[in-house]
């Protein structure tokens, strides 16, 4: 061996133009850079969870939710990828297992707070109280929670810095 150490995860410029790609709303470029990553980079985590926030976004919530449970195959303790896994199986109505995912990001960091919020509104969902189905799509490109994980390596705006 030349004494060269092994990159395992992707540098924070091509996570920083992923995440650029996704503000403009350039899914699909940031999909095939985000794909390319995961291709690179299959022991690191954070290329598929990029890559289930960009398949969320464009409405693809089958895709997203493997994409997020390749992220926690390998790194397990990311309450971010548990909630992000949960938001994408409400919106393939997948509740019962949102619910868990919920549950396991709140088990993992019991302060996040989201994460109480979104369970709140899955277990609305699944009871069918009114308010809950409207609330949820509220967020559908929105909840992703970039600042917390993937967009520590970006700039967030002074609101997701708060929370």
């Amino acid at each position: 061996m030349n004494g060269v150490p092994i990159n395992r995860d992707p540098s924070n410029n091509e996570l920083q133009l992923i995440v650029a790609l996704y503000s403009r709303g350039d899914f699909k470029k940031a999909l095939s850079l985000s794909k390319q990553l995961c291709t690179r980079f299959p022991e690191s985590a954070m290329p598929f969870n990029l890559c289930g926030a960009v398949h969320a976004a464009l409405f693809e919530y089958d895709l997203a939710v493997e994409s997020y449970a390749q992220a926690i195959k390998i790194d397990p303790t990311s309450a971010d990828f548990y909630s992000n896994m949960a938001s994408a199986q409400v919106d393939r109505g997948e509740i019962d297992g949102a619910i868990k995912s919920y549950q396991k990001a709140i088990e993992i960091d019991p302060n996040y707070a989201e994460a109480y919020s979104d369970l709140g509104l899955a277990f609305q969902k699944k009871r069918q109280i009114g308010g809950g189905d409207r609330l949820l799509q509220s967020r559908a490109r929105n909840r992703f929670k970039f600042c917390r994980s993937a967009f520590q390596y970006s700039e967030c705006n002074a609101e997701d810095r708060q929370r």
